[in-house]
């Protein structure tokens, strides 16, 4: 778990300064930004694996920032902020944060968060990543990378099928390709 690239997001220059030492100590590989520009700057540029983010920011409220940051991605954004209030945790949370940490902190808790974030975003991706490359409903047999579907074993009842990036998104959910496959059928059904 080294290298991944962490953002920190804090306009207090030695909280920035000691959270990023602590995460090269941990052979991370911290990005540094005190204010909403930057972050985006950064997000755009650096793709980073996860983000520590300060609620408040001297250009914008860090629960604002999340929100956009979430426009671009599902990187775990774990906020560090002197704000104790549960309210505050809350609106932070609902605003796209996976965690919230109240200042001051301690560094192995906060590491051990960040290690334990990214765990599970690791293990999550991987599961995305591997989907199978063949589906059955019943005695349809469905192969994605040959691109046919086979009735009870058959010959290739129907040959290229579409596998768009809509199947790949119904892939990710568990159901793989199903609309482009009935679209596939009905078309070979139609005779189109």
């Amino acid at each position: 778990m080294a290298n991944e690239k962490i953002l920190v997001v804090d306009d207090d220059q030695s909280i920035n300064k000691l959270v990023c030492s602590y995460l090269t100590k941990e052979q991370f590989v911290p990005l540094s930004a005190v204010n909403g520009s930057e972050t985006m700057e950064l997000i755009h540029r650096e793709n980073p694996n996860l983000i520590i983010l300060d609620v408040m920011l001297p250009d914008t409220d860090g629960t604002a920032l999340s929100l956009e940051i979430r426009k671009y991605t599902n990187a775990p954004i774990l906020f560090l902020s002197c704000k104790t209030q549960e309210i505050d945790k809350i609106i932070a949370l609902s605003a796209g944060g996976d965690d919230y940490i109240t200042k001051p902190f301690m560094p192995g808790e906060l590491i051990a968060r960040i290690k334990a974030h990214l765990r599970r975003q690791k293990s999550y991706s991987s599961r995305l990543d591997a989907k199978p490359s063949t589906y059955e409903v019943g005695d349809m047999n469905v192969d994605f990378e040959l691109h046919e579907c086979r009735v009870r074993g058959s010959k290739p009842y129907i040959q290229g099928i579409r596998y768009t990036s809509s199947a790949h998104r119904e892939s990710q959910k568990g159901f793989p390709g199903i609309p482009d496959i009935r679209r596939s059928v009905e078309d070979k059904l139609h005779g189109e």
